[in-house]
């Protein structure tokens, strides 16, 4: 398929913006770190949208930050047209991370683990996979990522055991995202008639279930901390994608959104408390928190730029997302 060159850049929310104290100047946004990821609602026509698979026209760079806005850290040192470090992920003790690394306009996209130590990066001499959207398991010991073929992959952190988990031929696989318990993956799948929906599988590719179904597509899912919720991504009637929450087996769906925008992404807190999404009006686009039940609405980004794919750090609070240049 195509695809669309956009340069992003990977943010860390402090913790104190939770409170509300939301900063508003462009510059103390735009040099907190990079990467590219999907799923912009601009694009939901399909999962493999644009910037999921999309090298950078500028070189893309991992940063780290504290929960207070300060310590601000550069990890990765690219900077040729089409280089960058892409869809990084923390390991559960914060002591490495997993990125695809696009090293030109054209390369393959070679997922790596390294490890973080005094501000800098220790590279492994080889990569582990080829793939997109690496993901750490809740043990650190393993890692899902979709593979070229679109198929849902695990492979060991030095690279052993790479195991195909789901077959692309009943369509692309997209959004992998670990059961708590490190047992299942939930991922969103498109069947032949366009319409994408969320599954759920065992680690030895048994057991695979689908969790929704009908005329509307679901994509995004994230599961609780806690193991009693799965947020997503519906289409909904009106047109606009919203969050809503389901039970591990798909029964008990409710809608977490208000209606005011098109919400994707979410993201839980550690607790189970809190999502935080994007919410796309128009032409603006802003990071939103809300209460698990649907209530308080809170914007944290206030930069009129294309933000998307939060995560909320297991260890500190803080809140890493892309932001589109």
């Amino acid at each position: 398929m195509s695809t669309a060159r956009r340069a992003a850049a990977l943010f860390v929310v402090p913790t104190l913006l939770l409170s509300g104290a939301v900063a508003t100047d462009a510059s103390s946004w735009a040099i907190i770190g990079a990467r590219a990821r999907p799923s912009s609602p601009d694009h939901a026509g399909s999962l493999l949208t644009p910037t999921s698979r999309a090298d950078a026209a500028e070189a893309s760079n991992v940063y780290v930050v504290d929960p207070n806005g300060r310590a601000l850290r550069r990890l990765t040192s690219y900077q040729g047209e089409g280089q960058g470090a892409f869809h990084p992920s923390w390991s559960p003790n914060g002591k490495k991370i997993v990125f695809t690394e696009v090293r030109c306009d054209g390369c393959r996209p070679e997922i790596r683990v390294v490890e973080v130590a005094g501000g800098r990066i220790r590279k492994t001499t080889r990569p582990i996979a080829l793939g997109y959207e690496p993901s750490f398991s809740p043990d650190g010991k393993r890692i899902a990522f979709i593979g070229q073929d679109g198929g849902l992959f695990i492979v060991g952190v030095s690279g052993q055991g790479r195991r195909r988990i789901v077959d692309p031929k009943a369509g692309p696989s997209e959004d992998p995202a670990w059961a708590p318990e490190g047992n299942r993956l939930l991922f969103s799948r498109r069947g032949a008639n366009g319409t994408a929906h969320i599954h759920s599988v065992n680690l030895d590719g048994k057991g695979l279930r689908q969790l929704t179904a009908g005329r509307t597509s679901e994509i995004n899912p994230a599961w609780s901390r806690r193991s009693n919720w799965i947020a997503f991504a519906r289409l909904d009637q009106s047109g606009l994608w919203q969050i809503y929450a389901m039970k591990p087996n798909g029964t008990g769906s409710r809608k977490v959104s208000d209606g005011r925008g098109s919400d994707t992404s979410p993201a839980w807190s550690a607790d189970g408390t809190r999502i935080v999404f994007v919410r796309t009006q128009g032409d603006s686009q802003g990071l939103y928190v809300v209460d698990a039940n649907g209530r308080g609405f809170r914007r944290l980004t206030r930069v009129d730029r294309k933000v998307s794919d939060p995560a909320w750090s297991p260890r500190d609070g803080s809140i890493v997302f892309v932001m589109k240049k």
